[in-house]
């Protein structure tokens, strides 16, 4: 969260930290986030959101598959 636009607006942050903070995926969420509730859905910020969420929820399934299945 460090390097995301968390604390404030991209325009406000200096060049080689808002840099950082478009490849952080906390910023591609907080984004989606915040055009969803200004109501001007930004859909490949949703749609980044959504795929980071679901690779996550994929490699964390992966491995407590895998760690559950080491404890048999």
């Amino acid at each position: 969260m460090l390097f995301s636009t968390w604390f404030g607006p991209r325009t406000l942050m200096p060049g080689w930290f808002a840099r950082i903070s478009d490849l952080n995926p906390v910023t591609a969420y907080l984004d989606a986030s915040r055009s969803i509730l200004r109501n001007v859905p930004d859909w490949p910020a949703i749609s980044i959101a959504v795929a980071f969420e679901v690779t996550l929820g994929v490699v964390a399934y992966g491995f407590a598959t895998r760690r559950f299945r080491r404890s048999m």
